[in-house]
Parts: structure tokens; sequence; C-alpha cells
């Protein structure tokens, strides 16, 4: 809510700065906006069509006290592509007098738009993409950078994650120039104040599964894993370093120990409230037997598992505690069954018939 209330934000201030020279033109000027950002993919949801929603609230708004400049407003999913970004962006201020171009939540693709804004006079609006060189190195008089940038995430975050103890670091980056750029920040500020960067891991623009870059920060056991990304679902990253052996931990300990004593347990119950009886030549040692092995429990285990879990390493970690629960119920079941004493009262005896 906060990013799109910045980007309605920044909008009207394109538009007021444009109405200042509405005078001169009146009614025979037109001023024509362009919203490029990502409409489909990882950043849709913290820009996408609710970013174009506040430009055309942001174009309602300016209208009612400028009533005599149009504002006409287009929009084009840039599909967090170099390439495709730039090609819009070439086409709107070339050939459709695109005034100015906002949003574009692709700091690879900003600096892209950022050039040719400069080249061909436009005005570049930033309120999506994050990083510094639009400020920096590829600073331009005909680009605003609005709402945040790397080096004041990098920095900020750094120092106040350090002041609370975190001066180890493992980033997980993602491999263009946002994530690169967030990371340096705030690997500047962690070795500025002391600190070690112990590693970092680069991860494709888009991906989902994280488990693997997880295990590589674990093997450098860092105080901190810090996340050099932006429009990530945490779906693939609720998976932290020490959640594959607690769950493998809790398999076997339900399978081997709940098992047994839930079986137990219900058989107790059921004697003591005259619901049943043990049969005969059958004791409570038989039944700690059959309870064991109900601690085994390969396919339907294994099928829930695949049914619960879409993480990779959650899904192995799972199917290596059902096998190794199963292997162990399986050697208690045998221990117990042979100091269970006694033997079942009729013995099943072979019987023959003539034909």
């Amino acid at each position: 809510m906060k990013t799109t209330r910045a980007r309605r934000s920044a909008a009207i201030i394109a538009l007021a700065c444009a109405g200042l020279a509405a005078p001169a033109f009146a009614q025979d000027k037109t001023i024509k906006i362009g919203v490029l950002n990502d409409m489909s993919s990882l950043y849709a949801d913290i820009g996408g069509p609710g970013s174009t929603a506040a430009a055309k609230l942001a174009v309602a708004d300016f209208a009612k006290s400028n009533p005599n400049v149009k504002v006409e407003l287009v929009s084009a999913d840039h599909q967090n592509k170099v390439d495709i970004g730039i090609a819009i962006t070439r086409r709107w201020l070339e050939r459709e007098s695109v005034d100015m171009i906002i949003d574009v939540p692709n700091s690879a693709i900003a600096l892209g738009v950022n050039t040719l804004a400069r080249d061909l006079n436009k005005v570049f609006i930033a309120s999506g993409a994050g990083t510094a060189d639009l400020t920096g190195k590829a600073c331009s008089p005909n680009t605003v950078h609005w709402t945040y940038d790397t080096w004041e995430l990098g920095h900020s975050i750094a120092k106040a994650v350090f002041a609370r103890g975190g001066n180890s670091w493992y980033f997980i980056t993602a491999d263009y120039t946002f994530g690169k750029d967030l990371e340096a920040s705030a690997s500047e500020e962690v070795t500025r104040l002391g600190g070690k960067v112990l590693g970092s891991a680069r991860v494709p623009l888009g991906a989902s599964d994280f488990s693997s870059f997880l295990l590589q920060a674990q093997s450098a056991k860092p105080k901190v894993i810090a996340l050099a990304n932006a429009g990530v679902s945490l779906k693939g990253l609720v998976v932290s370093a020490g959640v594959p052996l607690t769950l493998a931990s809790g398999i076997v300990m339900g399978l081997v120990l709940g098992k047994p004593v839930g079986i137990i347990l219900a058989a107790r119950i059921a004697v003591s409230l005259g619901w049943c009886a043990l049969p005969e030549g059958v004791g409570w040692r038989h039944i700690g037997l059959l309870g064991c092995l109900g601690g085994i429990g390969f396919t339907m285990s294994i099928f829930i598992a695949d049914l619960a879990f879409r993480d990779p390493l959650l899904l192995e970690a799972s199917k290596f505690g059902v096998l190794l629960a199963s292997t162990v119920a399986a050697i208690a079941g045998l221990v117990v069954g042979r100091l269970a004493p006694g033997q079942p009262p009729h013995p099943i005896e072979p019987r023959f018939t003539n034909v």
C-alpha cells in the first residue's frame, strides 16, 4: 500500500511539474505518460496493474485542478527483459510522442530507459528501480529517482543488523543489477563496521527454489543470511537451514514413538472400559509388538509427504525420515517380538482333503 501511494505521489509531482507549462500551451498540448513495468511475473505484485491504477488515480486528481491540461496514460509490460523494455521505451519516445516514463521496477531496464530519456530529452521518474547508479555514475538531468535506492537499503539495513550482533554475512543475491548493487552496498557497510562477508550465491532472476542456495549459506555458518532480492515469494524461503532436520526428526519420533504409544494406549483404554478383551494367549507385550510394527510406513507415509510438500528439500527430508523411522520400527519390532512370551493358543494346523 505504501509503495502504491508513493508511486501515486510521484505521478502527481510529475504532472504538477508538467502543469507549470500549462499556461503556455493551454489546450494545444497533451501530456503523454508511459507506465512501464512488470505486469505478469515476479514484480507484478509490488507494481504491475496496481502501479498503473495508481497512475490513473493521480491523473484524475491532477485533472480536477488543471482542467485545461489533457493527460494521456499508456502502459506496457517489459517482462523483466532488457531488450523488450528498451524497445518499448524507444518506440514510445521516438514514435508515439510519450513525454515521460514512470515506474520501471527492474534496475537493468531502468538504466537503459535513463540513457534514452537523456539522449531524447524526455523525462524519466524511476519509482520502481533500486540501483543507486541512477543518482551515481549514470546520473542524468532528465531522471528523478523516487522512493528508494540500493545504497540507502544496503547501508541502513546492514548497520542496523550489525548493531544487533550480525557481524558475519552470507548473501543470496539476484543475478542482475539491483541484486549486485544491493549486495555491494551492504557488504561495504559490514566491512566498514569490522564484520565479515563469508560468501554469496547468485540466483537467477525469477527463481523460486532457494534450497540449494540455503544449503550453501548453511555450510558457511554465517550469523546473517541476507537476501539481496526483490519480488521473491517467501514460500520458497521458509525452508531455513534447520527445518529439514527438524522435519525428519519429527517424522521419526512420530512413527517410532507415536505409533506404539498410540496403539498401546488405545488398546489399554478399550480393555479398561470393558469394550473388549485381549484374546487368549495375547499379552500387552504382543500389543507393543503391533505398535512397533505400526511404525513401518513406506507407501502411505511417502504418499502423504508427496501431497504435503512441494519444496524438494522438504520432500527429501520427509522421505528420509520415513525410511529411517521404518527401519528403526522394524528393528524395534524384531527385538520386542523376540522378548514376547507365549504362543497363540490355537496354532494353525495344515488340513488335507481327499479329492
